[in-house]
């Protein structure tokens, strides 16, 4: 009779805890308006592309929709109208591959966060909500994460601590 050896895998690392994502302020809509949450939208997905997260991406075309589905996920996150629910089922949540144009690892992530900055400052929010637009989308990033980059130790970025980073020390 042969012995079957048993190799046992050692199991992957568990699953980090993803932090609930906070509602944004809906003052947010309430002072940028529809037009104004669109345009941040347009800034940071335009400088994605010029990343490898989106610079892969097909065309024109592709480009104006997935611009377009984000800047309805965002407008209805802040309040406003069911834009995102129209066309998605609200079941599926925001979670990596539940209709979204990137995936992220943990590089990715912060690629995509450093270009939101930059896209704060191209557009000219306020402090006030910039801030509000950080404390929501640093968790909502930390959603957008490929499972592997999960397994591990995430690292958050809270504002105070960004905004020192690109906030040049008086003299």
């Amino acid at each position: 009779m042969r012995q079957i050896e048993h190799t046992e895998r050692s199991p992957s690392p568990p699953m980090v805890a993803m932090p609930a994502v906070p509602a944004p302020p809906h003052r947010l809509l309430a002072l940028c308006g529809e037009v104004g949450l669109r345009r941040l939208v347009h800034r940071h997905m335009t400088r994605l592309r010029l990343t490898p997260l989106l610079a892969s991406h097909d065309g024109p075309e592709c480009f104006a929709c997935v611009t377009e589905r984000v800047g309805d996920f965002v407008i209805e996150s802040c309040g406003g109208p069911l834009y995102w629910s129209q066309h998605h089922s609200p079941h599926r949540g925001v979670s990596a591959g539940a209709g979204w144009p990137v995936l992220l690892d943990e590089i990715g992530r912060e690629i995509w966060l450093v270009q939101l900055w930059h896209s704060l400052d191209d557009v000219g929010l306020p402090d006030a909500l910039r801030a509000d637009v950080w404390r929501w989308a640093e968790p909502l990033s930390l959603h957008l994460l490929v499972p592997r980059a999960r397994q591990t130790g995430v690292r958050r970025y809270p504002f105070e601590r960004v905004r020192s980073w690109f906030t040049t020390p008086s003299a």
